[in-house]
């Protein structure tokens, strides 16, 4: 069977190509042959519609979705090298991979083994999709919620709010290319005395991702130096699967102890 490469050169040209039988977006091209094999009669080639910008805009970040990880940590880091993207990214999968995986085609697929899909959610990122009617923004959690329903549109970009988080990143692996057990993203806000808001969001658990909403409502509001970190790990309410990394109640363990770590690190020194 023959392969079409699509080139276009708008991105409103995108949606009715997709919609055609077998026809797949190319960016990186690291998920192609990812299940797909045969079933690919066409390759809608993304590179000459300008989607590899990086923008900081009255106090909002917007990322295309050709921006590869790489280049996320590079340019995003030269902005912020604590942004917890860039200590996401910069850890994820192997060099080679980091130069081709791109954001936008991350949150398409959303794999569970997904480095980017945690940060995002935790930092109440939106996802632009461009679809046959036009553009529309949504979050990027309901996104990966509601996957079939956007199926034919195209993912354009992502965009956040700055709000000066401390941050810290997690990625349970057993060796350092490796893809993880879960992940653990959580950001915090802190002036003196008070927590003003801090967002804990899991990876890897028997759910896609989860908000460990009672945890974040345990501690915001309080003084950071009277939080009790030890002992939170285990209170946390997820449950894991067994996996090749380990069993499922050996990476609640792990979990456990990279949040109290986590904790003590965002919270900062009394």
């Amino acid at each position: 069977m023959s392969l079409t490469w699509y080139v276009p050169r708008e991105v409103q040209e995108v949606p009715e190509l997709l919609a055609r039988e077998g026809v797949y977006p190319h960016g990186g091209g690291t998920l192609i042959l990812r299940g797909k094999g045969a079933k690919i009669r066409g390759l809608v080639d993304l590179s000459l519609l300008g989607l590899d910008g990086v923008r900081f805009e009255q106090g909002t970040v917007a990322l295309g979705a050709m921006v590869t990880f790489a280049g996320c940590v590079a340019r995003l880091g030269r902005h912020d090298p604590d942004h917890i993207l860039v200590k996401a990214l910069s850890r994820a999968a192997s060099t080679p991979l980091r130069n081709r995986i791109t954001l936008g085609g991350s949150v398409a697929a959303a794999p569970i083994w997904s480095d980017l899909l945690g940060p995002l959610v935790a930092l109440d990122a939106e996802v632009i999709l461009r679809g046959p009617e036009g553009s529309t923004v949504t979050p990027v959690a309901s996104f990966v919620r509601e996957g079939a329903s956007w199926r034919g549109a195209l993912v354009t970009g992502l965009r956040f709010r700055e709000e000066g988080w401390r941050a810290f990143y997690h990625r349970e692996v057993t060796v350092a290319f490796d893809s993880p057990a879960f992940t653990l993203s959580i950001l915090a806000r802190v002036s003196p005395g008070r927590v003003e808001e801090l967002r804990v969001v899991l990876t890897g658990s028997r759910e896609r991702f989860i908000r460990l909403v009672t945890m974040e409502e345990l501690i915001q509001g309080k003084d950071p130096c009277g939080v009790k970190v030890e002992g939170l790990g285990e209170r946390f309410e997820a449950a894991f699967p067994d996996r090749r990394h380990g069993s499922g109640a050996w990476l609640r363990t792990v979990a456990g102890v990279a949040l109290e770590r986590g904790l003590r690190e965002v919270l900062g020194p009394c």
